[in-house]
C-alpha cells in the first residue's frame, strides 16, 4: 500500500472544534497478483497534542484492488486552541485464493500531519 495524500482541518464538520483528517491510500500490486483481488484494510488515525499525548482517534476499514484507493476521513473533537500532529497507520488483511495467500504491506505515516485550531466557536 502506498499513500496518495494527506490533508487536515479545523471545522470541516460541525464546529471548528472537530478536526477532519483525511488521506488516501492505493494497492501498488507486483504484476503476478490477480487483477480481481481485494484486501481488506482497516485504518487508524491519532491526533496528538502540542506535549505529544492523545487528543482521541478515528478509524474504520476499507477495500482495495487494483481499480481504485481508499480514502479515510476521521472527525476528532478537541477542547483547546494550539497546534494538533496526525499520524495514520493502515493494516492490510491476508487473502487466500486457491492456495496463495496475498498479503499487501502494512502502511504507517511518515511523518505527524499539522492541523492548527484557531477558534473554538463560530
Amino acid at each position: 500500500m502506498v499513500p496518495n495524500h494527506i490533508g487536515g482541518g479545523s471545522g470541516w464538520e460541525g464546529s471548528p472544534s472537530n478536526v477532519t483528517v483525511q488521506f488516501a491510500y492505493h494497492l501498488e500490486a507486483p504484476a503476478t497478483w490477480l487483477a480481481t483481488i481485494v484486501i481488506p484494510t482497516s485504518w487508524a488515525i491519532t491526533l496528538r497534542d502540542a506535549q505529544g499525548d492523545i487528543v482521541g482517534t478515528a478509524s474504520g476499514t476499507g477495500a482495495l484492488s487494483r481499480a481504485g484507493g481508499v480514502t479515510a476521513r476521521g472527525v476528532i473533537s478537541v477542547t483547546a486552541r494550539g497546534t494538533y500532529r496526525a499520524t495514520y497507520v493502515v493494516t492490510a488483511s491476508p487473502v487466500t485464493i486457491d492456495g496463495t495467500v496475498y498479503q499487501a504491506d502494512d502502511l504507517v505515516s511518515a511523518a505527524a500531519y499539522q492541523v492548527v485550531v484557531s477558534q473554538l466557536a463560530w
